[in-house]
């Protein structure tokens, strides 16, 4: 099929589709076909209208020539395109229909369609940079406001591999930095899946050209598989990454003589990955590496999560008095500016849930449970209520209360991590693996449940076999400890 004879099809297609006769696109004006064109990369369903209005504020190396420059001349330019059925519109969002922007982007020679996108993508920056630009802070507040970015980039993306076998991109950096910022805070959603085609569309376009740009938007997205591989235990991806990550701070602060929050951070995430793989001796190293430089910092702030992951490695080498002394100092440190039980990030909840485990070391379930009481509610009003996260404390409670004789809460709880943990089931095997193996300790104890308790913890046992490597073995008996020993070491 040739580019008329698609074009034909997409105009018939599309006229099927609205009540409103469309003309060709032919007919519009270059101002509207410009903004057409821009628009044929964005998210069709949903295109908020004080998105549309940057248009005018794209810089001029980024602009598709046509693109109106004034507010006056960009409703002119929409307004043409409504009345040839183009859009459609209200006072929150206009709405361009997929057979369209097919239409425009095949209209397109090569060139056009690189500045089309740079526009697209440059108009996206313009919009979403105020909530972007703070990093990998955790912050919740930014989550609502950047979340409708997935939507405009799953329709790049889509876009960019259509046209990939017979067309030639020009390398975008501003497109893969934009790609892995829409990852990142994806991530600290927990919404992994989705964002995978991202990172790996960033990293092709960062290899196709060597610069200090495309080197630096590399690290981030090896950052960001460091941190995926941490939250979904997958200790390969983690230290893989981390080590590469560290490396090229590393050698940045021996060229510079800077050493800042950055290769702090590359220092703590390392040591995070470390302590996955049980060399905890190395990682304590590290993260005192990253406190010592970030001591030297005006916000002291800043060496909280350090504190946080010191506390969890000293715990883990049972050195609890000292564990628990960094981790009361760094939640001093970090309610002192955000405030008792901020809502900024998880991390408030985080710290209680570590000192709940040295208190459970220490046989005090009075204390570990208040701790870890306090961390679910402060995790379900951060990271939300179907958070990984939240998931773990979910099992944490759980064990309580079937200490406790507590079986209905104690149940209610593990089904609610289980629906949590199994959404995606390529993530969180252990995890799942342990609440199901807990959920058939307590089905054991109520009547008429045996046979269920039996399969489940059949089934506990299979995905424990899965992740460790061992060979099957009927009616293995495993207990708590053999699955606290695959979890991520704060899930546990």
């Amino acid at each position: 099929m040739d580019k008329a004879d698609a074009t034909e099809n997409h105009t018939a297609s599309l006229a099927r589709a609205n009540p409103t006769p469309i003309r060709t696109t032919d007919d519009l004006s270059p101002e509207a076909k410009a903004v057409a064109d821009t628009l044929s990369f964005l998210g069709p369903e949903q295109i908020n209208q004080t998105i549309l209005e940057k248009l005018t504020a794209v810089n001029d190396d980024d602009r598709l020539p046509g693109l109106p420059r004034e507010s006056l001349a960009l409703s002119t330019a929409t307004k043409e395109l409504e009345t040839h059925a183009v859009i459609q519109s209200d006072d929150q969002a206009i709405r361009i229909h997929r057979s369209v922007q097919d239409t425009r982007q095949l209209d397109m020679d090569r060139d056009r369609r690189n500045q089309a996108l740079r526009c697209a993508v440059a108009l996206l920056m313009k919009h979403f940079e105020p909530y972007l630009w703070r990093g990998r802070s955790h912050g919740t507040e930014r989550w609502v406001e950047c979340n409708p970015l997935m939507h405009h980039l799953e329709h790049i993306v889509e876009v960019y591999h259509r046209y990939s076998a017979g067309h030639s991109w020009t390398p975008n950096l501003m497109l893969a930095r934009l790609l892995y910022r829409c990852s990142w805070i994806q991530f600290e959603q927990m919404n992994i899946r989705p964002i995978l085609p991202f990172l790996q569309l960033a990293e092709t376009i960062c290899q196709a050209t060597t610069c200090e740009e495309s080197r630096k938007i590399l690290r981030d997205i090896q950052h960001t598989y460091g941190a995926i591989g941490t939250w979904t235990n997958d200790a390969t991806m983690a230290l893989n990454n981390t080590s590469l990550v560290l490396r090229s701070w590393q050698l940045e602060a021996e060229e510079t003589g800077v050493y800042d929050r950055n290769i702090a951070a590359g220092y703590c995430q390392y040591a995070t990955a470390l302590m996955m793989c049980g060399r905890h001796t190395k990682a304590e190293a590290k993260l005192r590496d990253a406190l010592n430089i970030l001591s030297k910092l005006e916000d002291k702030e800043l060496a909280s999560s350090h504190k946080l992951m010191l506390g969890y490695n000293l715990w883990l080498q049972s050195r609890l008095d000292e564990a628990e002394d960094i981790l009361k100092d760094g939640l001093v440190i970090r309610e002192a500016k955000f405030g008792p039980g901020d809502n900024y990030s998880y991390k408030s909840g985080a710290y209680r849930a570590a000192l709940g485990n040295i208190a459970l070391s220490r046989n005090d379930f009075k204390a570990a449970q208040e701790y870890h009481e306090y961390a679910l509610n402060q995790y379900e009003n951060t990271h939300g209520r179907e958070h990984p996260g939240t998931a773990d404390m979910c099992h944490v409670m759980a064990r309580y209360k079937l200490r406790g004789g507590r079986l209905d809460e104690a149940l209610s709880l593990l089904d609610r991590a289980l629906e949590i943990w199994s959404r995606d089931d390529q993530f969180h095997v252990p995890e799942r693996a342990r609440s199901m193996f807990t959920k058939a300790k307590a089905l054991r104890r109520l009547e008429n449940r045996a046979e269920e308790a039996q399969a489940l913890s059949k089934h506990a046992a299979t995905l424990w076999e899965s992740f460790t490597g061992e060979p099957h073995v009927e009616n293995r008996v495993l207990s708590d400890e053999d699955f606290d020993k695959i979890v991520m070491f704060w899930s546990r």
